[in-house]
């Protein structure tokens, strides 16, 4: 399968791996360590599920980056997403209270989910006819990845009162894959000629 792939489709794929690892570890994140952190605030049962429930509806807040990438392109509001995903998500664990830990995740797990959803846009658009499937599953499994991280750190939360917080700041591991995406990640060509063909691209979408 991968012989259909050029070189600048592996790497392509690479790219959008990390990137797929990042939205996985972000979204993963709260709902591994509420428990925790509910201990920590004295939160009720029923407290975690209302809160589960509001970050949940954040994903309200990704429509408009969804937006922005038609506009302005793939590439920009992927390498931003994977820069604000896991800095606002990280800063869960300065939170001094759980109204302001529900906060910072009910933001930075839906920058992680729209993460993916463009990362799969991407992945129709730039990989050959004959390898979008394998370039998904790939994805796929890198998303796996990314959420067995915030699933093996789970021990760290065992380490007494608190210690929930430093999986969170793992989490700014994932500015390394954010350096790369940068660097690395280009335009797709799709994109590229629509917008150097307006009209063309106003009536392809009509």
């Amino acid at each position: 399968m991968t012989r259909s792939l050029s070189r600048r489709d592996r790497r392509l794929l690479a790219v959008l791996a990390g990137g797929s690892m990042i939205a996985a570890y972000v979204n993963t994140l709260f709902t591994q360590t509420v428990a925790y952190a509910a201990d920590e605030f004295s939160v009720s049962a029923s407290g975690q599920g209302f809160a589960a429930a509001i970050v949940r509806w954040g994903i309200v807040l990704g429509f408009p980056f969804v937006l922005l990438a038609d506009r302005r392109g793939r590439r920009k509001v992927i390498v931003a997403l994977a820069w604000a995903a896991p800095v606002v998500s990280a800063s869960g664990a300065l939170a001094p209270n759980f109204p302001v830990l529900v906060a910072t995740q009910t933001v930075g797990r839906p920058l992680g989910i729209t993460l993916e959803v463009l990362i799969a846009v991407v992945c129709i658009e730039e990989m050959p006819r004959t390898a979008r499937a394998f370039a998904t599953g790939a994805s796929a499994v890198a998303a796996g990845a990314g959420a067995g991280v915030a699933v093996g750190s789970l021990p760290i939360a065992d380490a007494g009162e608190g210690a929930w917080r430093i999986i969170y700041v793992v989490g700014l591991v994932w500015c390394i894959v954010a350096v790369i995406i940068t660097r690395h990640l280009p335009e797709t060509r799709r994109f590229v000629e629509h917008a150097a063909a307006p009209e063309s691209g106003r009536h392809i979408a009509r």
